[in-house]
């Protein structure tokens, strides 16, 4: 209802609650989770009238990172191969995160030796 009114909202770069992952879990089911996610992001983004360079790469960024952290998700539960297309995805949105790299490379290992 804020967006609607035209609030602005700030993404908080910080963990801001910590929670067990099992393969049982809901959040296991990382593609769901995503997906609504990005449905929210996409819908507020749209909604902008007067979007800047500054709002194009945080909504970038963002959406790289959610993609990520589904990728992490992925690789905790020992999917490495399916962790890269959710890594190859936030690359594409936003290639300058460090850690994305660093996931990657770890999955690209992970999937090589799964393989053996």
């Amino acid at each position: 209802k804020l967006a609607g009114h035209g609030a602005r909202f700030c993404f908080i770069d910080d963990a801001l609650c910590r929670y067990r992952l099992h393969e049982d879990n809901q959040s296991a089911a990382a593609a769901r989770h995503l997906g609504a996610a990005l449905a929210i992001l996409d819908h507020h983004y749209a909604r902008l009238t007067e979007r800047t360079w500054v709002d194009a790469v945080m909504f970038r960024r963002c959406r790289a990172r959610y993609l990520y952290s589904a990728g992490r998700t992925l690789q905790r539960l020992g999917r490495p191969a399916e962790a890269l297309a959710y890594f190859g995805r936030a690359f594409a949105a936003f290639p300058l995160m460090g850690r994305l790299h660093v996931a990657a490379l770890a999955s690209l290992v992970a999937a090589a030796f799964n393989k053996r």
